[in-house]
């Protein structure tokens, strides 16, 4: 066997034992987020390892998987964010995802959460999730990363609650306050950790 042999058998085993590529499903593509935490998530193949990397490629942290499910959070300053992902599966890194694009922004007007704080921890059970609001805030909804409603918080005032009883898992948190019958921008998401 030549040299020459060699190195394209070797090239065609490495491109046939690279993995496939882990998908990206949120944010959206072109998606407008709230000053703060913003959630990365997709799947890729069981047992891998997922990396997220920079618009050039360079990484810019390591995703936690369950299953086949990842997810990335992090807290990100105001800007156009391009992010791509890629995956480890034994020791074989796939090639780069196509580049997500969204834009990171101060909101207009949004109630705050003032409690838990971003990355606290908590036993199973009940967390309260407590915040500030307009004066004249009818209704303050409490929701999950992906905007769905976890429910309606208790408004007193300038004040909001929201009990629950969670599960264990990473918990993504927002909020929007409705004051004169308009529903306000989402406030920055929080992180906490139960269990």
């Amino acid at each position: 066997m030549t040299d020459q042999t060699k190195s394209r058998v070797s090239s065609k085993n490495t491109a046939e034992t690279k993995p496939p590529l882990p998908t990206i499903v949120d944010p959206k593509e072109g998606s407008t987020h709230t000053l703060g935490r913003v959630l990365i998530e997709g799947s890729c193949s069981h047992g891998a390892a997922v990396e997220i990397l920079n618009h050039d490629n360079s990484k810019l942290g390591d995703a936690k998987v369950k299953g086949q499910i990842w997810s990335y959070s992090r807290n990100w300053d105001a800007g156009t964010k391009h992010v791509k992902a890629r995956q480890i599966v034994n020791g074989v890194a796939s090639d780069p995802t196509a580049q997500r694009l969204f834009y990171v922004s101060a909101p207009r007007t949004a109630p705050t959460i003032t409690s838990p704080k971003d990355g606290s921890r908590h036993p199973v059970g009940n967390v309260k999730i407590e915040g500030t609001c307009a004066s004249g805030t009818t209704a303050v909804n409490v929701l999950n990363h992906d905007s769905s409603l976890l429910g309606k918080a208790k408004v007193d005032g300038t004040r909001w609650t929201y009990d629950r009883a969670w599960e264990a898992g990473d918990k993504h948190v927002k909020a929007t306050e409705v004051v004169n019958g308009v529903t306000s921008d989402p406030s920055a998401m929080i992180e906490f950790i139960v269990g």
